[in-house]
């Protein structure tokens, strides 16, 4: 769901950027090219919200437990001389499968983004005023990242994902003591 929505935003980057091919060069064609485009992006918005509102919950629950495997694995590593092997194969896949998830979830925020971007480097100074405003519109839009968010608590990105693992970390401490 998330590599989707991914490359919906990059190819909606690139039309953006590349505007003039979705034109015959008039200025009325351009502004159907570009209310094609515009649609696409409402689409991928409702696509990526809808998404977020149904896997929410799910996120939370993925968090919560395998902020807890992450902890309990760890905790094991530092009192145990049996299966350490074992239990840092296994932090490590879970490291490695959250790592994944966040990663992905940060660089569709970032994509969103980019869309503002896309449009710059366009051709958008050639355009008609009417080009021009709907292309505003767009980039005002674009100024509010796709996300996935953990519950109604957080947004799913790379800082979640370092904070994640210092509180595993934090939590084997204070067991520790």
């Amino acid at each position: 769901m998330v590599n989707f929505a991914i490359a919906r935003a990059a190819i909606l980057g690139y039309k953006l950027r590349h505007l003039k091919m979705y034109s015959d060069g008039s200025s009325e064609s351009s502004f159907h090219g570009l209310r094609n485009i515009v649609m696409e992006h409402k689409d991928l918005i409702k696509y990526v919200e809808e998404a977020n509102e149904s896997l929410k919950w799910y996120f939370l629950g993925e968090f919560i437990v395998k902020s807890y495997h992450i902890s309990v694995s760890i905790s094991n590593v530092m009192h145990s001389n049996k299966n350490i092997l074992y239990f840092l194969v296994f932090i490590l896949h879970l490291l490695i499968q959250v790592g994944l998830v966040y990663t992905r979830a940060n660089e569709l925020s970032l994509k969103s983004t980019n869309l503002s971007v896309e449009i710059f480097k366009s051709n958008w100074y050639e355009q008609s005023s009417k080009v021009k405003r709907s292309l505003l519109i767009v980039m005002a839009r674009a100024q509010r990242p796709l996300v996935f968010t953990i519950g109604n608590f957080r947004v799913i990105d790379i800082e979640m994902f370092v904070n994640m693992t210092k509180a595993a970390y934090t939590f084997v401490l204070y067991q520790k003591m």
